[in-house]
């Protein structure tokens, strides 16, 4: 039975974000196969939710990566996150099963607008240098590719065609692509949302029976624009006292430092700063998954709104899913894939950027629209995104696991370049050298391949290896120049504390010889107050004395 570990990097529990969520619901669809054995992997802190009566998935706690080396070895199919995948390497790089690379939260996309925020430029630069790095091995070792959306498909498409990973081989393998690069969208449960309790209504202060409710679905993330939302609360707030906005949950469940962005505060002080908050905007923690039906069947429009720039339009919000889940109507900013299909399937009004006006004119609108007519499109879209359904592409992947044709069809040529019981680079005759190499020592020289087709396709393993090669130098190269300028600095650090000592001894010198001047002229001085004294003395003595006769 195919073994599928699925290694998440946050926290699975009570409270889960959209990464956590994505991976436990996952895990839960495709154990329900009765053919497929799955372990779900999360960090130290996870553990299975109350809730969690139907999960067949193993859970596997790890305080670091290092301990799921086992867990590896014993798997046939790895799903993890890219930086996930560039921090299990070494274990990889030793046991060579299929990898399933999960690409729906686009990393760079969301480090571009948070980093802007918090970090120098030298410091942004540095960060992306390091994700080169890391996508330049997990594009090359990754053997399936998930996408969230088409427009994501597209950008996993470029970055494998930029590594050399769309090539004849792997077009051979399917003109489409879509064994290499697969969707595996959001997905929401199969069963509708069940009311439980009060959360919002008569619980918040503030917030009445009859109010009408705007969710803002999820945390508040420095590629969001909430600021937005709260101006059109501000504009609503004197002619629709009714319209409250509730943000249940402003930061990350896990309230880890870095996790923390400063459009959090923002949105907090500007609400408090138009007098909104705790009247028209309600600002909570983030709340427990098993409560998420009841926010969302409490509500009476969801919103998500963004500003414009790249990372919106490669997203995948997750908070789009729970409103179409619990069949709320929505006001998106344009822009994002998501929003524009659920605008198309008349679910959605979708608004400019920043234009707080048209989207409490929009809002204003969509409370007007009769939900029970909605129910039927609502319905027709929540079908295709069941997690049974969306996670179908990778449960046929893991029923038979296979590595990518370009990883293999490699891996077979260069079997069939040596033969059993013989290294690849034999003693061979001169007629069966390179022509290239035949200035070498026979030590050095390579034999050519003996089959037509490995011939044919030796320049290209040879190109690939001259590549790799000249990676390793030019890797190399920057370590030795990284270590002769730390080495240079180290040594002009020395020099200018010797020289400050050596400044600091003829200082120390100098102040010595004042010291002894001084105590010279002192003691001049004292020898001359002496005579002085003494002389004195001697008057007074005189003086006496002479007194003495007169009297």
């Amino acid at each position: 039975m195919p073994k599928l570990l699925i290694v998440s990097h946050d926290l699975i529990g009570e409270r889960m974000a959209g990464v956590a969520i994505r991976y436990y619901e996952t895990a839960r669809a495709l154990a329900q196969d009765p053919n497929l054995q799955v372990t779900l992997a999360a960090p130290l802190g996870s553990a299975l939710p109350k809730f969690a009566d139907d999960f067949r998935a193993r859970l596997v706690v790890y305080p670091s990566f290092s301990v799921l080396d086992n867990a590896i070895r014993e798997c046939d199919v790895l799903l993890a996150y890219p930086d996930t995948i560039w921090q299990l390497q070494a274990v990889l790089s030793t046991h060579n099963i299929p990898v399933v690379v999960d690409g729906y939260d686009i990393t760079l996309l969301e480090h571009l607008e948070l980093d802007r925020a918090q970090k120098t430029l030298d410091e942004r630069m540095a960060w992306q240098a390091e994700y080169q790095r890391m996508m330049t091995y997990v594009l090359q070792r990754g053997d399936l590719f998930l996408a969230a959306t088409e427009r994501q498909r597209d950008w996993w498409l470029g970055m494998l065609a930029a590594a050399g990973r769309i090539n004849p081989v792997t077009y051979e393998a399917g003109p489409s692509l879509r064994h290499l690069v697969a969707l595996l969208p959001y997905g929401l449960p199969q069963s509708a949302p069940v009311h439980t309790r009060p959360v919002m209504r008569s619980v918040i202060e503030g917030i009445r029976p009859e109010d009408k409710i705007i969710l803002w679905g999820g945390g508040i993330w420095q590629w969001l624009d909430p600021l937005t939302l709260i101006r059109a609360a501000e504009q609503l707030a004197s002619r629709r006292p009714d319209v409250k906005f509730v943000f249940p949950g402003v930061s990350h469940p896990a309230n880890m430092a870095e996790q923390s962005m400063a459009i959090q505060k923002e949105a907090v002080e500007l609400a408090r700063s138009l007098g909104l908050l705790g009247r028209t905007v309600f600002m909570g923690d983030w709340v427990a998954y098993e409560d998420w039906p009841n926010y969302l069947l409490e509500s009476d429009i969801g919103v998500s709104l963004h500003r414009d720039h790249l990372e919106a339009r490669l997203s995948a919000r997750t908070r789009l899913l729970s409103y179409l889940w619990a069949g709320l109507p929505m006001v998106l900013t344009q822009g994002d894939e998501l929003a524009e299909r659920m605008a198309t399937a008349g679910l959605a009004i979708l608004v400019e950027e920043g234009d707080a006006t048209a989207a409490a004119e929009a809002i204003e609108q969509a409370l007007t629209w009769p939900r029970e007519k909605l129910h039927d499109r609502f319905e027709a879209l929540r079908r295709q995104f069941h997690w049974a359904n969306v996670a179908k592409p990778l449960r046929d992947f893991c029923l038979q696991p296979t590595g990518a044709p370009d990883r293999l069809h490699l891996k077979d040529l260069a079997n069939k370049m040596s033969t059993p019981n013989q290294p690849l680079r034999t003693q061979t005759t001169p007629s069966e050298r390179h022509p290239e190499n035949s200035s070498f020592p026979p030590e050095l020289q390579l034999s050519l391949p003996a089959s037509f087709l490995a011939r044919l396709l030796s320049p290209l393993l040879d190109a690939l290896v001259f590549r790799r090669l000249r990676n390793l130098i030019w890797q190399q190269n920057q370590i030795n120049q990284a270590i002769a300028n730390a080495l240079q600095a180290s040594q002009e650090e020395t020099q200018r504390q010797m020289n400050a000592l050596q400044a600091s001894q003829e200082e120390t010198q100098r102040q010595m010889n004042a010291l002894q001047v001084s105590q010279e002229e002192t003691k001049r001085q004292i020898a001359q107050l002496s005579a002085r004294l003494t002389d004195a003395e001697n008057l007074q003595t005189d003086l006496i004395a002479a007194t003495a006769k007169r009297l």
